[in-house]
């Protein structure tokens, strides 16, 4: 949650967002009740390329992820070529998207839309 708040706070998405820092603490604040805590049993490393989302990788696998989202693809490339992968999908936000049967739109209603 911390990292959300960072990038989302920093000034180039508050711009191209058009949103508030208040406004992000008030979509991460919904979002937080929402999510689903995960124990990590078990830790993956060394898995991918970048050591910096190895965190992430342990909680998706111990939360029994369908899904890796991030728009930084390449960074979970197996850390080397003996290494055969996660065993989870890792897609941009589209990808996400495309897989939902219900999709946001402007004026759909949502814990997400701001007020």
């Amino acid at each position: 949650m911390l990292e959300y708040e960072a990038v989302l706070k920093r000034p180039c998405h508050l711009d191209a967002t058009h949103l508030t820092a208040g406004e992000v603490d008030r979509f991460l604040d919904h979002w937080a009740a929402l999510v689903e805590p995960v124990v990590g049993y078990y830790s993956w490393r060394p898995s991918i390329r970048d050591a910096d989302d190895e965190l992430f990788v342990d909680v998706a696998v111990n939360g029994a992820a369908d899904m890796l989202v991030t728009f930084n693809i390449a960074d979970y490339r197996p850390a080397d070529d003996r290494h055969v992968g996660l065993g989870i999908d890792v897609g941009r936000p589209g990808d996400v998207l495309r897989r939902l049967e219900w999709r946001p739109s402007a004026t759909t209603r949502s814990e997400f839309r701001l007020r």
